[in-house]
């Protein structure tokens, strides 16, 4: 699919995108190095999903996945509730065309 001509959209993940999410952030791992993390990524994408103090997102651009991003939430003294960017993927064929920026 031609980056250029696709808008991207991104919108939260829920569970039945597990499969969806799951290459996407595989590749961010090998990518950086962390072979040994990519066998725990899917039942850790699977708890990311389901748990209400963490979040996933997903960028599309028409049907296919571009992107994707987990976040988790803590707690601190200085600011309460905050969130935490965990992990950012956008598919090398996408980078520098707004879906990191989007998500």
């Amino acid at each position: 699919m031609a980056a250029q001509a696709t808008a991207i959209a991104v919108r939260e993940a829920g569970p039945d995108d597990h499969g969806l999410l799951l290459p996407l952030f595989e590749r961010f791992y090998e990518e950086e190095g962390f072979e040994d993390a990519v066998a725990g990524v899917a039942q850790n994408l699977r708890q990311i999903l389901m748990r209400d103090d963490t979040a996933a997102f997903v960028a599309l651009a028409g049907d296919e996945a571009v992107g994707a991003a987990a976040a988790s939430t803590s707690f601190g003294l200085e600011v309460g509730l905050y969130a935490e960017l965990e992990d950012l993927f956008v598919d090398p064929a996408w980078r520098a065309k707004g879906a990191a920026s989007a998500i």
